[in-house]
C-alpha cells in the first residue's frame, strides 16, 4: 500500500507500456482486478498474432518515460537498478546519469507513502497512473508503443486527477525536483543513489 518496490516497477512498467493503461495501483479486494486480468490475456493473445514483443516497445524514449514516472511517484531507489537491468537487456545503454537528467526537471506529484502521507490505493481513486501522466504529458514521450496497442498518449488522453492532495498538480508538487539523486565522490566514485527527504 506504499510507494516500495513493487509499486514503483508495476507503474514503471505501465509507463514503459508493457502494460495495460490502468494496471497498477488496483486495490486487492477491487473487483477491478479481475477484469484487469481478463483485458490482459486476450491482449496477450492478440500480440502473439501479431508478433509484438517487448523489444518492439522497449525504446530509450519509453525508458526516459519510465523514469520520469518513478522521480513524479517518489518511488524506490530500487527502481534505478531495475530500470537499467531491463535496458540493459534490451539493449539500450542506459546509465546513471539519465537519472539525474531527468530528475533535474521532475517534480514530485504523487504524494503517497513513504514520502508522502496517502497509500496506493487513494493514489488509483484520486485517478491512479493515467491521470499522473497527463498531468505530466509535457515531459514524456507520448509516441511510443505500448501493449494496448495505442500510443502512450492515446492511453491517457482523457484521464483526470479526482483528488489534488493526493495526485499534486504540477504548480503544486510535493518536491520540485530531484526525489532521486545520483552523487559521486571518494566514497562511491561509480556513483550511488540517494533519496532526498520530502517537504
Amino acid at each position: 500500500m506504499t510507494m516500495g518496490t513493487a509499486s514503483t516497477m508495476t507503474a514503471a512498467t505501465e509507463a514503459l507500456g508493457l502494460s495495460l493503461p490502468g494496471a497498477n495501483a488496483i486495490p486487492a479486494v477491487d473487483a477491478n482486478h479481475a477484469k484487469m486480468a481478463s483485458l490482459a490475456g486476450r491482449q496477450i493473445v492478440e500480440l502473439v498474432w501479431r508478433d509484438v514483443k517487448p523489444r518492439d516497445l522497449l525504446t530509450a524514449a519509453a525508458f526516459d518515460n519510465a523514469i520520469v514516472t518513478t522521480l513524479a511517484l517518489g518511488g524506490s531507489t530500487n527502481a534505478v537498478i531495475h530500470l537499467i537491468a531491463m535496458a540493459r537487456r534490451a539493449g539500450i545503454p542506459l546509465t546513471l546519469d539519465r537519472f539525474n537528467e531527468l530528475g533535474m526537471r521532475t517534480p514530485v506529484l504523487a504524494n503517497i507513502r513513504p514520502g508522502g502521507f496517502y497509500l496506493t490505493e487513494d493514489f488509483y481513486y484520486a485517478g491512479g497512473l493515467p491521470a499522473l501522466l497527463q498531468e505530466l504529458s509535457g515531459d514524456l514521450n507520448l509516441h511510443c508503443r505500448t501493449v494496448s496497442g495505442k500510443t502512450q498518449g492515446e492511453n491517457i488522453a482523457g484521464s483526470k486527477i479526482y483528488n489534488t492532495d493526493v495526485i499534486r498538480p504540477l504548480k503544486n508538487p510535493l518536491i520540485s525536483s530531484m526525489s532521486l539523486a545520483i552523487p559521486r565522490g571518494n566514497l562511491a566514485p561509480q556513483g550511488a543513489v540517494a533519496a532526498p527527504k520530502s517537504n
